[in-house]
């Protein structure tokens, strides 16, 4: 693995943003602030933001963030905060969640104790079935349903979700775990049927390839994501005036790529737990394991 050291760094600086994240996750908290602290945090830090950080809530498994001036105050939800960090490229993705209702401590529990499971396997000669069902049978054996619509990812420079899925349930795929590369390993859990569906208002995009654009302002959104290297943004983050009709027709010529909230297709409360992984040939090495911050 290339410049092994980036990808170290972007996991402790990713590891400190998740557990500071999750000491700002309280009732009455706005999700603006939280994920402008965390963002901001993550660049004083001397890195980039790798992509918006997610704050989902209840039903929601993945790819909420504040819209601009999101009013929305936190209550007694039950959250996950997602948190990406890029250093030069090499990345962190990293989640964790947290009980405000006191009542979904064994759901939570579920995802960690899976990702522990699967952990244990990663040292092993193992096949990605078999990290799959790992994560299945800790699941269910909590009494929760593992959501086999979303899965961990391999991840390459400025390109997180790269070639190798990692199910969350026995998928039957009998292909060997490779060796030096870098993975998340995201077990989700649910009380519904394990299914996720996508909702309605994206606030991320990425962009997914190069084009002429004749629009001045698509070309001005083109121009202020650019730095990005195609990682994913937040509508709310661009200055560019009219934006919004930017996006849309960037959109229009399948330059842009959106990602909207997905839920749980019964409504039921969803939790995550993730880390990331550098496989070797000696085993492997957690990038993101939880650290005091120095």
């Amino acid at each position: 693995m290339e410049n092994i050291e980036n990808w170290r760094k972007a996991g402790k600086i990713g590891s400190i943003c998740r557990d500071y994240g999750a000491k700002l996750v309280k009732k009455g908290a706005s999700v603006l602030e939280i994920a402008d602290k965390v963002e901001s945090k993550i660049i004083d830090m001397g890195a980039d933001v790798g992509f918006p950080m997610n704050i989902n809530r209840n039903d929601i498994a993945s790819h909420y963030i504040p819209k601009k001036n999101d009013p929305l105050l936190l209550g007694e939800d039950f959250c996950n905060i997602d948190v990406g960090v890029s250093v030069e490229g090499a990345i962190a993705d990293t989640a964790v969640t947290i009980d405000l209702t006191g009542k979904y401590k064994e759901l939570k529990k579920s995802t960690e104790e899976a990702l522990n499971a699967a952990m244990k396997l990663l040292s092993e000669d193992c096949s990605y079935a078999q990290i799959g069902k790992a994560v299945q049978e800790t699941i269910e054996g909590f009494g929760y349903k593992p959501i086999v619509n979303l899965s961990g990812h391999s991840i390459e420079e400025y390109n997180i979700h790269a070639g190798f899925t990692i199910p969350n349930y026995d998928n039957g795929d009998d292909t060997a775990l490779d060796r030096d590369i870098m993975l998340a390993i995201e077990p989700f859990a649910t009380e519904g049927r394990g299914l996720i569906k996508e909702s309605s208002h994206p606030e991320i995009f990425m962009q997914v390839k190069n084009a002429n654009v004749r629009s001045p302002i698509a070309r001005k959104v083109l121009q202020e994501i650019a730095p990005r290297n195609g990682l994913p943004f937040a509508k709310r983050w661009l200055q560019t005036k009219g934006a919004e009709i930017g996006i849309k027709e960037l959109q229009r010529q399948k330059i842009l790529q959106s990602y909207p909230p997905l839920v749980d297709v019964d409504g039921k409360m969803t939790a995550q737990t993730e880390h990331t992984f550098y496989i070797s040939e000696k085993g492997y090495e957690c990038t993101t394991r939880k650290i005091d911050e120095d």
